[in-house]
């Protein structure tokens, strides 16, 4: 259960995350949210040490790893391309 518990609070961090992005890099803020990325980052190297009971919660953990990856390297690509500007034809 407690294992449970920790993968329920990285999945609301991570959730956070990706609404700080979106709110970065949509103009509702000026500063990036390195400070929640590094947190949530800690957050997975600490639960990937640990022993999983079961493959369902080693597959939710994989999910959410993979869910946040992916939408990181979304968000790379949409802050350059912020800053290169408009694409010229």
């Amino acid at each position: 259960m407690g294992f449970e518990r920790e993968l329920n609070v990285l999945e609301e961090a991570i959730r956070r995350l990706m609404i700080e992005y979106d709110s970065f890099l949509f103009g509702a803020t000026h500063k990036p949210p390195v400070e929640s990325r590094k947190r949530v980052e800690n957050m997975i190297r600490s639960l990937s040490n640990i022993e999983m009971d079961t493959a369902a919660d080693r597959f939710r953990f994989n999910t959410l790893q993979s869910r946040l990856t992916s939408n990181l390297e979304k968000f790379a690509r949409l802050q350059q391309e912020r800053e290169e500007g408009p694409r010229q034809t």
